[in-house]
């Protein structure tokens, strides 16, 4: 029965403790911010409209890597389109567009033949 009564007090004595440490962690100080931080990186939603680059139901295009600079978007793209008659999972796009939507422009990416391990293609020709 003292064990019990002594484990039961020590494990309230516990939860306290770790309450009263967490309620402790504030001093109360306020911090003076200064407003116009408050909105330099504030960005607005806004739709941009890009041209059909795989056909609706046999493809998707996934946005692998996005960067905006200079009033720029920057996209690289990889898109899959199953309705041809050759299939190439690695067809990559650099996509760029104005902020605004106008002066879109578009290369397509060059790899060597990842299938016959070509120099530069990333599978070694010799056993390492």
């Amino acid at each position: 029965m003292k064990r019990r009564f002594i484990g039961r007090g020590l494990a309230l004595g516990l939860a306290l403790g770790m309450t009263a440490g967490l309620c402790a962690c504030g001093n109360g100080a306020t911090t003076e911010s200064d407003p116009s931080l408050a909105k330099e990186n504030v960005y607005r939603l806004q739709k941009i409209e890009l041209p059909q680059m795989y056909t609706p139901g046999n493809g998707y295009m996934n946005v692998m890597a996005s960067s905006r600079s200079e009033g720029k978007v920057n996209l690289l793209v990889n898109v899959n389109d199953w309705s041809g008659e050759t299939y190439n999972e690695y067809d990559y796009r650099l996509l760029s567009v104005n902020e605004d939507g106008s002066n879109f422009q578009m290369v397509q990416l060059e790899f060597p033949d990842q299938d016959k391990g070509e120099a530069g293609s990333g599978t070694p020709t010799e056993p390492v």
